[in-house]
């Protein structure tokens, strides 16, 4: 749906109620920060502006940043300025494996957009917002401030039939944390995921993410 118009016409009470209802959701679910439509397309020009398609590694290996992930960066926009200094310390895996790395910077580079939060499991409520570029929802807390870190957290994989390049995924400004439970297999990577963001939440910024909502992770899930 990224990027379309939807024009929905209702007919009867019943059914414009029910399509009220419906729009409500899909719009704190999903247009997220779209409600300003200036905003968003500025913050994703200045966003691709500042990102390079690669950056040099510390062995001199390359770090390629694709069009997709320049979008999922959208929701780190405080990033963008760090990854080649962060870049130029990382050492790429020689074995191929997954590449992830909490880079110290060795000065602070802002605040930490996860927190511990009240715990809670797959059926308790909690607040929630889809964040910018996300196919699904993350657990927030509104009204905290992170605390002040010195590290850039970069993920990525060995790119294929290129040596000494990796493609990356994601990068922001914190610690490593595991996938949220929404992008995982069921299994022991779930449990691990649940296990962490049944205690942790990411910090509410408006600037990205859509109005917060109650929900519980196994909605989330669902959904």
């Amino acid at each position: 749906m990224r990027g379309n118009v939807i024009l929905v016409a209702f007919r009867g009470d019943s059914e414009k109620t029910t399509g009220t209802i419906l729009i409500h959701k899909w719009t704190s679910l999903r247009l997220g920060m779209f409600r300003d439509v200036m905003g968003w397309k500025t913050l994703k020009k200045e966003t691709y502006m500042q990102l390079r398609d690669q950056y040099v590694t510390k062995c001199g290996g390359f770090l390629v940043v694709p069009p997709r992930t320049k979008e999922h960066l959208l929701v780190h926009p405080e990033v963008t300025q760090l990854l080649e200094v962060a870049a130029r310390r990382v050492i790429l895996p020689i074995d191929g494996s997954f590449l992830a790395r909490a880079v110290d910077l060795g000065r602070p580079v802002g605040y930490s957009g996860c927190v511990e939060s009240e715990a809670v499991g797959e059926t308790k409520q909690a607040t929630f917002a889809i964040r910018t570029a996300r196919r699904k929802a993350s657990r927030v807390v509104v009204g905290v401030k992170g605390s002040i870190v010195n590290t850039v957290v970069i993920l990525a994989f060995q790119a294929r039939e290129v040596t000494n390049t990796y493609v990356l995924v994601t990068s922001y400004v914190g610690d490593l944390a595991p996938k949220e439970p929404w992008d995982t297999l069921p299994g022991p990577e779930r449990e691990a995921s649940f296990a962490f963001w049944s205690e942790h939440a990411l910090v509410y910024d408006g600037a990205v993410m859509g109005e917060p909502f109650q929900s519980t992770w196994g909605e989330i899930i669902a959904g």
